[in-house]
């Protein structure tokens, strides 16, 4: 009876000791978080956007947005919906990065799937080797991962 009374007693301080524990003072003041921030885009030597950081290929949104999207920042909540479904689905290849570029929903599920590629076209079975516990889908609805701030920042090269 001791024990059983010892052991809930040292499992109730234990679950109280991994709680976390509320911080004062980490908050910011409403001025503070109205002001505009001070953040500047890092540059290169060379007056360029330094875009260095973490990459990932878990995603099929493009990094440059496809000519038929245009003007279009955003895929609608219908449209992400479709192309999630289709971009996850068994058997995609999770190298065909372009796909989200082609504009006809056939000809992208042709580009989706290895098994339609050109027979003589010999290459590894991508989808084993680049298989994830997670299906890769859009990351967002934007349609590009490069946004229109990242574009106006970027200098214009003219010859």
């Amino acid at each position: 009876m001791i024990h059983r009374r010892l052991a809930t007693w040292a499992a109730v301080v234990a679950l109280v000791g991994l709680m976390p524990v509320s911080s004062f003072g980490q908050g910011q003041s409403v001025a503070a978080a109205d002001a505009a921030p001070a953040w500047t885009m890092p540059r290169l030597p060379n007056g360029q956007p330094d875009l260095q950081g973490y990459w990932t290929t878990q995603t099929f949104t493009p990094l440059e947005r496809p000519e038929y999207l245009a003007d279009r920042e955003f895929f609608t909540e219908e449209e992400m919906a479709a192309l999630n479904e289709q971009l996850t689905a068994e058997g995609v290849d999770p190298s065909a990065r372009d796909a989200v570029a082609i504009e006809d929903y056939e000809a992208r599920e042709r580009r989706l799937y290895q098994v339609n590629r050109d027979r003589t076209y010999v290459h590894y079975d991508n989808e084993i080797w680049l298989r994830t516990p997670v299906p890769k889908g859009l990351s967002s609805r934007r349609t590009s991962l490069i946004t229109a701030e990242s574009c106006r920042a970027w200098p214009r090269v003219t010859q």
